[in-house]
């Protein structure tokens, strides 16, 4: 299966952004860097909700090399503080998926939802029963994550 996020990035027509837009707007880019694209999401959680994609296919950020996440800590915060400054300060999500087999959103193909919100969100009980909890994971911790073959939910 073709993936929707590499062709939509490579100018192709066959993703969903192509047939939803055709003949009314080229791309939704809002920044590219050498690594990666930021676009708005199609199905906004809020106004101003962005996904960030790698260029390069990857399955999840725990797939990221080393300069990728590097260079994802700056394009992220450079996401926070538009985002801070016009919309509310992002919740940051991804699920981290091992396969196309193991789970997701049916888009294989890593993406960093920075949703904006205008106060703080608890976390549901339901995710804290299901999931264990890490707090201050970074990127190398979900890279290690997927090298053991566990999913995850980073929030």
């Amino acid at each position: 299966m073709a993936c929707d996020f590499c062709d939509e990035l490579n100018g192709g027509k066959n993703n969903t952004f192509a047939r939803v837009y055709e003949g009314r707007l080229q791309s939704r880019i809002v920044v590219r860097t050498e690594s990666f694209a930021v676009v708005p999401s199609m199905g906004q959680l809020s106004e101003g909700h962005l996904l960030i994609l790698p260029k390069v296919h990857r399955l999840s950020l725990g797939h990221l090399t080393e300069n990728e996440r590097r260079e994802l800590a700056t394009v992220r915060e450079r996401v926070y503080t538009a985002l801070t400054m016009l919309s509310g300060t992002p919740v940051w999500f991804e699920h981290g998926c091992v396969g196309e087999s193991t789970g997701g959103c049916g888009i294989y193909h890593a993406h960093l939802h920075a949703v904006p919100v205008r106060r703080d969100l608890p976390i549901p009980a339901r995710l804290r029963r299901e999931f264990v909890e890490h707090r201050g994971v970074n990127f190398d911790a979900l890279r290690r994550r997927i090298e053991t073959g566990k999913p995850y939910l980073f929030l």
